[in-house]
């Protein structure tokens, strides 16, 4: 979610941002670390993480083996370098598509999605389609 948060906010994609910040808040992360995830300096833990992430999500193809073992010396292993790295490109594609197609970041649709995310996962997204609704159902 942390990812997510930081990918999207980059990315302009500000429906994305606000359900992952939700989701993100409802799974406990403070309110604190949520504003340190899209801020020059986040949270210590995650700074090389997120550091290999924003290089990236902007110039994918100036990210470099130092980059990479950045990540590993901080003390993720090779799954979770992966894992960010997948995370970083669905999250672009997922910004394109939400942004392309006009879903709007309406806080009560946000929370409801983060809320969603924290409780069941992304396997409801699945089962609903992963298609964004407004309180009626119809499409933005």
């Amino acid at each position: 979610e942390a990812i997510a948060v930081r990918v999207s906010a980059a990315n302009g994609c500000a429906f994305c941002r606000d359900a992952h910040g939700a989701a993100a808040s409802a799974l406990g992360l403070s309110d604190d670390a949520l504003t340190e995830l899209t801020s020059d300096t986040p949270p210590a833990r995650l700074a090389p993480v997120l550091a290999f992430v924003d290089k990236l999500d902007r110039e994918p193809a100036a990210v470099t083996a130092a980059d990479r073992q950045a990540v590993l010396d901080a003390g993720f292993d090779e799954t979770a370098l992966h894992h960010a790295a997948l995370v970083c490109g669905f999250f672009n594609l997922m910004n394109r598509w939400v942004e392309g197609l006009g879903y709007p970041s309406a806080p009560e649709l946000t929370r409801a999605a983060g809320r969603m995310l924290a409780r069941d996962g992304y396997a409801a997204l699945v089962k609903g389609g992963g298609r964004p609704t407004d309180r009626s159902g119809g499409r933005p």
